[in-house]
């Protein structure tokens, strides 16, 4: 039985609070095996709010200290979803 686990983070106020999730994101770079970060916007309009998706790879519990950590940022939303397949 496989296992995927994948994590959406929701981020408000991006100008501000970007540093401070790319630092943690760092900090847990050998879990993460793939990033996608979306926001709305083009050219010079973009909007101050994104979403990004994460592809998960190692231990659960890194995982669930990854979300903690996201949590407690102002105006950040992280859920870990997992997804077992037969």
């Amino acid at each position: 039985m496989a296992k995927i686990s994948t994590m959406v983070i929701a981020l408000g106020n991006r100008i501000e609070n970007a540093t401070q999730l790319q630092s943690i994101l760092t900090k847990y770079g050998c879990q993460i095996k793939a990033r996608l970060g979306l926001h709305e916007g083009t050219g010079d309009q973009c909007t101050n709010y994104g979403i990004i998706f994460l592809q998960l790879a190692g231990k659960e519990d890194d995982f669930k200290a990854l979300e903690e950590e996201i949590n407690k940022l102002p105006q950040a939303k992280a859920r870990l979803v997992q997804i077992e397949l037969d």
